[in-house]
């Protein structure tokens, strides 16, 4: 029997709009693509005694999300919805207000997730008039916590709180 592979949409994007001490989270809305990465540093650990072997030790690692969402307003309005705001603001600030705590998460709650904060890079998308607005973000560690934490899925604990029902 042949195992299905996990559809790219398998991830839920999550941003703590509210405190440290409060977290409210809340849906990215309208992802079309979402790539996290984790790249590793390496650096070359040979001596005299490898024989004349190169090996390499993995000394740093840096991860990143990069993202495409469709951007989402009210059509009577033209109010883009809060949580698109809230990012696109992080991006054009500077110290502690550019730093965005987030969380991603499998869907169907197996052990990828990860929680972590970062400084947040927005690019609106051009595109011909029957395109939609879309727009590019990127996601790179702060230098005040730049570690991804693994963290137990949200989507377990929910199940839980609910007494095993979904």
């Amino acid at each position: 029997m042949a195992n299905e592979t996990k559809l790219a949409r398998r991830y839920k994007w999550e941003v703590n709009t509210g405190t440290a001490l409060i977290p409210v989270w809340t849906a990215v809305l309208g992802v079309v693509e979402f790539k996290p990465s984790t790249e590793p540093v390496n650096q070359l650990d040979f001596d005299y005694d490898a024989s004349g072997d190169k090996g390499y030790k993995k000394t740093a690692q840096e991860w990143a999300i990069e993202a495409k969402i469709a951007v989402k307003q009210d059509d009577g309005t033209f109010v883009t919805a809060t949580v698109h705001t809230f990012l696109k603001t992080a991006s054009r600030s500077f110290n502690a207000a550019s730093v965005v705590h987030m969380r991603y998460y499998d869907r169907n709650g197996n052990s990828d997730a990860w929680e972590g904060y970062g400084i947040i890079g927005w690019s609106d998308e051009g595109g011909d008039a029957e395109q939609l607005g879309q727009a590019t973000i990127t996601v790179q560690p702060s230098s005040t916590s730049p570690g991804l934490t693994q963290i137990s899925s949200p989507v377990n604990l929910q199940f839980e709180i609910l007494g095993g029902c979904l």
